[in-house]
Parts: C-alpha cells; sequence; structure tokens
C-alpha cells in the first residue's frame, strides 16, 4: 500500500507560473528507454525548487475505477488526438469544470475551480503492460499498481490547464511556434503549422549559432508592460534540448510565418495579415467565452506592436545570417 504520510511529487514553473503537483501514492519512474528519457528532456528543465506558492496546485489520486462525470453537467469541449489513441473532453456545472481524459495510459478525471488553480485529479490505478524499464514495473508491483505517472498528468493535461488558466486573464498564448532565443538575447518567432519548418529551424539554429532552441513546437508569449516576451514550454514537437540547458525567456523583436520555398524571402504583412496567420497557428479555449476574448485581444495586440513578416527558405544554414540582417534592418526603421 501506499505511505499515506509521505507526500510525493514534483513543481515546475513554467512561464513564471508556479505548478505544484503532489500526491500520497508513488509518482513512478519514466522508465529507462527512449521516452523516459525524452520526458525528462522535457521536463527537468522546468523543475523548481523555490519556495515561493503555487499559482497553480494538483492533488493526484489514484484508484481502481474512475468516479463518474456528476449528473447534470454541461459538456464544453471535445477534442480527439488523431493516431494517438486519446482523447479529452471538458464539462462545466456549478462547482466548476471537470476534464475527462481517455486513453491507453491517460485514463483520467479531474475536478477544477471555477479560477482553474486547483485540481483534484484522480488516475487509473497500472499495471505493467505498457511500462518499460526494470525500475518502473519494480515500482508498479510494489504498490500493486497504485502508482501515477508524471506523464500521465502533465503532458495533455497540464498543457490545457495552462493554457486556459494563462488566458482568462489574458496573462498569455501559446501558439504553434519554434523559439529562438539569439546569443544577443533577442527573441525570433517562427510560426506555423505543422509541416511549415519548425523543427527543421529549430534544428538549423542549435547546430549552427550558440543561439537557444526555447521549443519547436509550442512558445508562450507574454506582455510585461508594453513590451512581449517568449518562453519556453515544455510541451516541444520532434527537437529536445538537453535537460540542463538553461532556458529563458527573451524580448520577442520578430515574428516570422514561415514555409519552405526555392529561395531565403521575406514579405511584410500588415496589421490585419499579421493577425489573420496567428490566428490559424493558435489553440484558442473556444470552450470558455471570456478566455477567448481576452486571447482576441492579445493577438490583436500582438499583431499591431510586433513586426511580422512571412518568411520563405531553403533548409541550408544562411537562412540564419538572413533572418538576422532582416532583424537589423526592422530594428532600424523602428528606431
Amino acid at each position: 500500500m501506499a505511505n499515506m504520510k509521505k507526500t510525493y511529487g514534483v513543481t515546475f514553473k513554467i512561464a513564471d507560473v508556479i505548478v505544484k503537483i503532489k500526491s500520497r501514492f508513488p509518482m513512478a519512474p519514466p522508465g529507462d528507454n527512449a521516452q523516459g528519457h525524452e520526458i525528462n528532456s522535457m521536463f527537468l528543465p522546468f523543475v523548481y525548487t523555490g519556495d515561493r506558492k503555487p499559482h497553480i496546485a494538483i492533488d493526484v489520486e489514484v484508484a481502481r475505477n474512475l468516479p463518474d462525470i456528476p449528473p447534470g453537467a454541461k459538456e464544453l469541449f471535445h477534442a480527439n488526438h488523431q493516431g494517438e489513441g486519446a482523447s479529452w473532453r471538458l464539462f462545466q456545472n456549478s462547482k466548476g469544470f471537470i476534464y475527462r481524459g481517455s486513453g491507453v495510459t491517460r485514463e483520467q478525471i479531474a475536478t477544477i475551480n471555477p479560477r482553474f488553480t486547483r485540481i483534484e485529479c484522480t488516475l487509473l490505478a497500472r499495471d505493467c503492460t505498457h511500462c518499460p524499464g526494470e525500475a518502473t514495473r519494480k515500482v508498479i508491483q510494489e504498490n500493486n499498481g497504485m502508482v501515477w505517472f508524471l506523464f500521465d498528468v502533465a503532458y495533455d493535461f497540464l498543457q490545457i490547464l495552462l493554457l486556459q488558466y494563462l488566458s482568462r486573464g489574458g496573462r498569455a498564448i501559446m501558439p504553434h511556434a519554434a523559439g529562438i532565443r539569439d546569443a544577443t538575447g533577442d527573441g525570433f518567432l517562427f510560426a506555423g503549422k505543422s509541416g511549415s519548418g519548425k523543427t527543421t529551424t529549430a534544428k538549423l539554429w542549435a547546430r549552427y549559432t550558440k543561439a537557444t532552441v526555447l521549443n519547436d513546437d509550442r512558445v508562450i508569449i507574454k506582455q510585461r508592460g508594453k513590451r512581449f516576451f517568449i518562453y519556453p514550454s515544455p510541451w516541444s514537437g520532434q527537437f529536445q534540448n538537453s535537460p540542463w540547458t538553461p532556458l529563458c525567456a527573451a524580448p520577442l523583436k520578430n515574428i516570422y510565418f514561415i514555409h519552405h520555398a526555392p529561395e531565403n524571402i521575406l514579405t511584410g504583412l500588415s496589421e490585419k495579415e499579421a493577425f489573420t496567420l496567428l490566428w490559424q497557428v493558435m489553440f484558442p479555449p473556444f470552450w470558455d467565452r471570456g478566455a477567448l476574448e481576452h486571447t482576441l485581444s492579445f493577438c490583436h495586440r500582438l499583431s499591431r506592436d510586433v513586426a511580422c513578416h512571412r518568411l520563405g527558405f531553403i533548409n541550408n544554414r544562411a537562412i540564419i545570417d538572413f533572418v538576422r540582417t532582416a532583424n537589423t534592418q526592422t530594428m532600424n526603421e523602428l528606431y
């Protein structure tokens, strides 16, 4: 049985938001296979060991059976992850919200307060079928399956939770984009849909420069005063930094909406054009009218206040100097 006195868990700091995940049940190690190493690479840079009070607190329970959706709860949103065998739904009732995740290893239900700051998340007990690694299987067997995995809470659910938390106050957005912090400290955002070249761009900058890749798929943009900053997030695409790579926010200088092209070419965008392209790479909180309005307003300000361009590029290192030169020219035009 789980040790009822000991608390297991971890605390993260993501875009200055402190998230504490704790449980009375043991947290199983991620495994010694490729997926386990990927999880460590994704989340280790965000571990927080300070003593600040968390903005978001998640209590994890483990059960043989999940509780039912409360009667009368209204379904707000249903998402299917094609090819992953997983989906999630969001409900609302008089007490707050209910998240229901489904999938081979993601069966869970969470009750969430109206401010999205206090969460009780219940996961199904685990067996060893989908758990590679001797150490992982040993922990599961010793605790009769009453254990939980960080991945089950932090991959889909925490991403959606943080998106909602940031959106409700107009604090930030999380577009599909690669974020680069150049050696000068300048931040560049390379936005685009799947296949547009975000990971390719990240790999080029990582290979040929001393810049830091903040993420190749999910970057958080926050506004501080009149300036916008890009922050790393754990939810990356195919590019993985070393777990020991220091990840720092960067002031956002330019937004590039990228696509593969036969030559490197840059086209300026109007505010309206930039907003249209930005909205295409967003995952807005459609289920929450207030949060959706905040997100729209944020995107309008971002499109207005930050230089935006359409960027066609060739997959070679020449694009790096091309972008740096374009950034210098943009700064000269502004100042």
